[in-house]
C-alpha cells in the first residue's frame, strides 16, 4: 500500500504505525485478493480448484470422455492444468464471438496465434456446417474434446467439424536441401454439434 506522510512525523511513533498498518493491510486484505484474481478467477492463471470451477461454470469437465475407434474401447483422460485451461479458453470463445464466419475466424486468429498456431474456418454456404480447419497436429485429448464435447463456435442450428492439415515431409529428407517436397495431410473429424 502506497502512502505519504508529513514531514512533521518523519521519524516518529506515528510513522511506525502508519508502516504497521500498511504492512497489516497488505498482508491480509491486498495480497489475498491478488491470490484470489490469480489463482481463481483469471482463466489465464488459474489453477487446481480454480480451473475446476471454471470448468463448472462452462459446463465443461477435467475428466473427459475418450474414445478409441480402431481399438474400439473406451476410457477417460483427466486433463492437466494447462491443458484443462486450454480446453476452458476455447469453449469461452462461443460467449463473445458472433456466429459469421467473419468474427468466428478474426478471434480463431487472436486465440491461436498466442499458441501460435494458425486457424481457419470455412463455410459450405448451404448452413449444415461451420468447417474448422487447423494447421496443426492435434493433440489426442483436443480432438477427444472435440469429438464429444460442443466447443467451437458455430452458429444455432449449424454443426461443426474440424481438420488437421500439417505438413511432412515427402522425400529428400535429412538431406538439408531448402527445395524439400512437402505434401499436407488432412484428417477430417466430424460431429454434429447444433
Amino acid at each position: 500500500m502506497m502512502y505519504n506522510i508529513q514531514d512533521q512525523y518523519k521519524n516518529t511513533n506515528i510513522e511506525t504505525l502508519l508502516k504497521g498498518l500498511a504492512d497489516l493491510y497488505d498482508k491480509l486484505i491486498t495480497i489475498p485478493i491478488q491470490n484470489f484474481y490469480d489463482d481463481i478467477y483469471n482463466l489465464d492463471t488459474a489453477k487446481g480448484i480454480g480451473l475446476d470451477i471454471w470448468g463448472e461454470r462452462l459446463n465443461f469437465p477435467r475428466t473427459i470422455k475418450y474414445i478409441n475407434q480402431a481399438a474400439k474401447t473406451e476410457g477417460s483422460i483427466t486433463l492437466q492444468d494447462d491443458e484443462y485451461r486450454f480446453i476452458l479458453q476455447i469453449a469461452t470463445l462461443k460467449f463473445y464471438t458472433k456466429m459469421t464466419i467473419t468474427e468466428i475466424n478474426k478471434n480463431l486468429e487472436e486465440f491461436f496465434t498466442y499458441y501460435n498456431v494458425k486457424a481457419y474456418t470455412l463455410d459450405n454456404q448451404n448452413m449444415t456446417y461451420v468447417n474448422y480447419i487447423f494447421l496443426w497436429d492435434i493433440p489426442e485429448y483436443i480432438k477427444q474434446a472435440f469429438n464429444n464435447y460442443d466447443l467451437l463456435p458455430h452458429p444455432l442450428a449449424v454443426g461443426t467439424r474440424y481438420s488437421e492439415a500439417y505438413y511432412q515431409i515427402f522425400g529428400f529428407k535429412g538431406q538439408n536441401l531448402s527445395d524439400n517436397l512437402y505434401r499436407t495431410i488432412l484428417h477430417s473429424r466430424s460431429k454434429n454439434h447444433p
